[in-house]
């Protein structure tokens, strides 16, 4: 296909088409710059805003990290007082149990002790009234002896005096019969 040519007045002229394209497109470009610009204040004004905020965050952050630092250090601080504070009392309280065992055993030796003072005081005791009736039964033997002697001294205070002999042993166990002489006004009589 063919193009026809149309007459010259009736063509377009591209002109005035171009020089307002071009100017709009100028317009355009302009538009564009100050959008471009606008985009990247703001973007910087938003970088600003961000790093404030993270200056800010990073302050915050470094005085809670501060603040968390002293309170750490406080709670080891405590953490070693209190540690100190309970190896000390766990020695006072290892002292106090080896003392109350010493104790302990202090009072089972003290009861102990009491114990047989008692068994030996309730002997005692009774080995006393066991030796009082002894003594009493002894007392009362030596009387009856007094007094079965006062009166055998009676008796023989008024009979003539009269020997006894009796048998020897000797230190080796040997054993000798008396021989008895009985002297008479008219002999002398040997008895075996």
């Amino acid at each position: 296909m063919k193009r026809r040519r149309l007459p010259d007045s009736e063509r377009i002229s591209l002109f005035p088409f171009l020089a307002v394209l071009i100017c709009t497109m100028g317009a355009l470009l302009v538009l564009l710059v100050v959008i471009a610009q606008r985009v990247q204040a703001t973007a910087q004004a938003e970088q600003q805003a961000n790093r404030a905020e993270m200056v800010r965050s990073h302050r915050a952050e470094a005085g809670q990290r501060q603040e968390w630092e002293q309170q750490l250090d406080e709670l080891q601080r405590a953490h070693e007082e209190t540690s100190r504070l309970l190896a000390k009392r766990r020695h006072n309280l290892a002292h106090i149990e080896d003392h109350m065992r010493r104790l302990r055993q202090e009072l089972a030796v003290l009861q102990e002790s009491a114990q047989r003072w008692q068994q030996a005081r309730s002997e005692d005791t009774s080995r006393l009234a066991t030796t009082r009736q002894e003594l009493a039964r002894i007392t009362a033997q030596i009387r009856e002896a007094e007094a079965l002697l006062a009166e055998t001294q009676k008796q023989l205070a008024g009979r003539q005096p009269s020997y006894a002999v009796v048998p020897y042993e000797g230190p080796r166990g040997t054993r000798r019969r008396p021989i008895y002489l009985d002297c008479r006004s008219d002999s002398i009589v040997l008895q075996p």
